[in-house]
């Protein structure tokens, strides 16, 4: 491979690397945000607890992970730290996404299923 390939390689993976973006996706009447952040889709704290209904809207996922001594791979993002995606994502009606917030945790969307199966007991059991 010619050095000018190599350098444009490396040059679409650094450009992948730092490409964000939000993605609105309704499931029966919840909308989630999935965010690509350095190619890898993540979901926000906020949107995977709006999910577990007995939770009735209270972003208490961390905590309960914690109770449950499950630790599943997380990142927080800020204003700070992210300027151009937490902008976006306050500009899509992202849950708990404001300029003014000091963190938002993000969970891989691979793991949500297995959180979602955590908590999501069927009661008539």
């Amino acid at each position: 491979m010619s050095s000018s390939s190599s350098s444009l390689l490396a040059a679409v993976d650094q450009e992948l690397a730092t490409w964000r973006y939000v993605e609105r996706v309704d499931m029966d009447g919840v909308t989630v945000h999935v965010l690509n952040l350095m190619g890898e889709a993540w979901v926000t704290s906020q949107d995977i607890s709006i999910l577990v209904g007995d939770w009735q809207g209270r972003d208490i996922l961390s905590p309960m992970l914690s109770r449950k001594k499950v630790v599943v791979d997380s990142l927080v993002v800020s204003h700070i730290t992210h300027t151009e995606l937490v902008e976006r994502m306050v500009e899509e009606g992202v849950r708990g996404a404001t300029l003014e917030v000091s963190h938002i945790r993000l969970y891989r969307l691979v793991n949500v299923p297995g959180i979602l199966n955590l908590f999501m007991v069927t009661k008539d059991r």
